[in-house]
């Protein structure tokens, strides 16, 4: 297994960051179907996928932290990132994890 280059793995973050925070502004801030971008049954819609995503982030969060505890790691910034990245955080504590063994 190859790790992904830190390079890359900033850059993805950053990119996963700016998604959730479009999404979550397209379903909650109402600026988007009040100029006719997106309608407001699919902001309805987006509003439920961001449950969604906040749920499944906050599993993979408990995970991270879980996992962070048990190589060492701080687990209260594994928790953060696995809530801000979800997987991404925990595929970072698996990889600490891995190249302490």
């Amino acid at each position: 297994k190859t790790p992904i280059p830190m390079r890359a793995y900033v850059a993805i973050e950053a990119v996963v960051a700016i998604c959730t925070l479009g999404l979550v502004d397209a379903a909650y801030s109402g600026d988007w179907s009040r100029i006719g971008i997106i309608t407001t049954d699919l902001e309805d819609k987006l509003k439920l996928l961001v449950a969604f995503i906040a749920v499944a982030h906050t599993g993979t969060a408990v995970a991270a932290a879980y996992f962070a505890q048990q190589n060492g790691s701080s687990p209260v910034l594994a928790a953060i990132k696995g809530f801000m990245f979800g997987s991404l955080g925990l595929y970072e504590v698996m990889q600490d994890n891995t190249s302490k063994s």
